[in-house]
């Protein structure tokens, strides 16, 4: 009982000192709050996830803890950029080297000995496809963030915290036979305003884990993201294949 209350005390506290952190920066600017909720909400999928794996306490305590800091890189960002969207800039490596490079790791409670664990899910949590690890757990817990990632960020789309821009384009080919392959658009395919909402439809393509698929028919993030947007006709076939594959997910998996 007592083991329970102290790892639940570290978890706390890594929460107060990512908080402490975040308030070095101008909490009152929308980016950086928007920044800071969605890295709770990330943490929180991520253990939701974890747990549904049957990890150990210590090792759902260390995904917890990396999906915390997953994007520790963004608020430096946009302090000295005032823009998310820097061409060629890798908010993940450069949250790495905030996180070992100025030392900022060693602020939190977490054992040093998993930093490769750690190094690693950050820098595969916004990568195409996950490369640059060690072994079978690097991998396993790099998927959980990515899928926690992802999950927050198509909530975020449902409730407007993100806003995407229409213009009524159509939907380029490259781009919907990816879409129908049930694969992952890469970034540089783009060329619509359509392209790169149908991008984040994509998303889900990407989710490893049937709890993750729970989470996304559960809170209706796909419905509502779709709901919001005004040219409903360019995505209708989209949608449909979408739910269907979600459910199929959900069910099956």
């Amino acid at each position: 009982m007592l083991v329970g209350k102290i790892e639940k005390m570290i978890c706390v506290s890594n929460e107060g000192i990512f908080k402490n952190y975040v308030n070095k920066f101008d909490i009152n600017d929308e980016n950086i709050l928007r920044k800071y909720n969605h890295s709770l909400n990330v943490m929180k999928n991520a253990k939701i996830i974890a747990t549904s794996l049957n990890l150990s306490s210590k090792d759902v305590d260390l995904v917890s803890f990396i999906a915390l800091v997953h994007d520790i890189g963004r608020f430096k960002q946009w302090k000295l950029y005032k823009s998310f969207k820097l061409e060629n800039f890798d908010h993940a490596k450069f949250g790495i080297d905030i996180l070992y490079e100025d030392k900022i790791i060693n602020n939190f409670n977490v054992n040093r000995y998993y930093d490769s664990v750690i190094k690693a899910a950050i820098f595969n949590h916004n990568k195409e496809k996950i490369t640059n690890c060690k072994n079978d757990f690097e991998i396993l817990v790099s998927k959980i963030i990515r899928d926690a990632d992802k999950l927050d960020l198509l909530r975020m789309l449902g409730t407007k915290d993100l806003i995407m821009n229409e213009d009524g384009s159509m939907v380029t080919n490259v781009i919907s036979n990816n879409f129908f392959n049930c694969k992952l658009v890469n970034y540089k395919d783009r060329r619509t305003l359509s392209d790169k909402i149908l991008s984040k439809f994509a998303f889900v393509f990407d989710l490893n884990f049937k709890k993750s698929f729970e989470i996304l028919a559960k809170n209706n993030y796909v419905e509502k993201f779709y709901n919001n947007l005004e040219y409903k006709n360019i995505y209708n076939e989209y949608y449909v294949f979408l739910l269907k594959f979600i459910k199929n997910k959900k069910d099956t998996n």
